[in-house]
């Protein structure tokens, strides 16, 4: 398994660890054989007084491996400052999001169905402001509709360079569907 996830790392993928991974192989052997392909031949230990994950060199957060990179935190990922790091990391191996919006208090969820179709649910978290403005999603739907309502009509969205931008407005509280079709 390590060899395939080396290998998908080397084609371009970028691999995000909290912690060492591959110290031991499906049978519970010592390997660390992708480790050692992108940090070298370092030896980690758990540290209970830290409670993090402890090396006998300084390590780099990030290396590169072939033309994909291996992110790799030994402490556990539970601040705020953690997070943000790890969310800039996703943002630059995933820079176009399958969904996301600037709209404020506005939440959204991506489901498919078990027919492919794919639905994006938006809610407004305010309870006292009309929100409005565009939410992108990743891929080129060319038909876009409003599920929450009789009949679905069609949604004015727009697409461009692989991302579909959808306009939404929204009373407080208030949710919608839309069903997205290619």
């Amino acid at each position: 398994m390590q060899e395939k996830l080396a290998a998908w790392v080397r084609a371009g993928g970028t691999l995000i660890c909290s912690g060492p991974f591959g110290l031991f192989d499906q049978w519970g052997r010592p390997t660390g054989t992708l480790l050692r392909a992108g940090f070298g031949d370092v030896a980690f230990a758990y540290g209970a007084e830290q409670d993090a994950w402890v090396t006998d060199t300084a390590l780099p957060g990030r290396v590169e491996l072939g033309r994909g990179d291996v992110v790799l935190s030994l402490e556990r990922l539970g601040t705020p400052e953690q997070h943000d790091a790890l969310l800039g990391h996703f943002s630059e191996a995933i820079p176009v999001q399958p969904v996301a919006t600037d709209v404020e208090d506005v939440e959204l969820l991506l489901r498919r169905a078990d027919d492919g179709t794919l639905y994006l649910f938006c809610i407004n978290l305010s309870a006292r402001e009309v929100r409005a403005g565009t939410v992108r999603v990743r891929g080129e739907y060319l038909q876009v509709r409003e599920a929450s309502v009789e009949g679905a009509p069609v949604v004015p969205a727009t697409v461009d360079e692989g991302v579909t931008r959808v306009p939404v407005r929204l009373r407080p509280g208030e949710c919608v569907c839309f069903a997205l079709g290619q």
